[in-house]
């Protein structure tokens, strides 16, 4: 079985064997979301919109 995890957090530095995660701008993306929503609360405007935010992964023991 493989493990992989999401945020990379200090958790998976510590845990054995260490953790595989991929890396997500969590704090990047809840400021987009709130930029959006105050937007929309502002000028009662709807307008469809995409946002693409990258990831990384980060190889460790539980899926090299």
């Amino acid at each position: 079985m493989k493990v992989v995890g999401v945020g990379d957090d200090e958790l998976a530095h510590v845990v054995s064997p260490s953790l595989s995660t991929f890396n997500y701008a969590f704090d990047a993306a809840g400021e987009s979301g709130a930029k959006m929503l105050l937007e929309l609360l502002e000028t009662g405007q709807s307008h469809v919109s995409k946002l693409v935010m990258g990831f990384s992964y980060i190889s460790r023991a539980t899926c090299p």
